[in-house]
């Protein structure tokens, strides 16, 4: 049986990357995760999951499941683990994790 992907809180990944932005892609970055996210915002279309970072909701952490129907089950103030990859830190604003899947 394969080893599990690390288990990481996705605050964590932020705090890093606001930290250090350079250690941050080279300890995290295109490297398969299980993601624990505390409180989901929202659920967007095209299986997208939010946390949002700020009160308007441009600072946010994504997880990006591949389908809709991954997310059916989901609803705001929930709290997931995802197996996802890390696809960075775009504009300072979002962290973004994709091909997440349930473990």
């Amino acid at each position: 049986m394969p080893t599990p992907p690390p288990l990481v809180n996705a605050l964590t990944i932020w705090g890093d990357y606001e930290t250090n932005e350079t250690r941050a892609n080279i300890q995290w970055k295109e490297i398969w995760l299980r993601v624990q996210l505390d409180t989901i915002s929202e659920i967007e279309s095209g299986g997208k999951v939010q946390k949002y970072m700020n009160s308007s909701g441009s600072s946010h952490i994504e997880l990006d499941f591949k389908e809709d129907a991954d997310v059916l089950p989901l609803n705001p103030g929930q709290s997931i683990t995802a197996i996802c990859k890390l696809s960075g830190f775009e504009l300072d604003s979002r962290l973004n994790f994709k091909d997440c899947r349930f473990p």
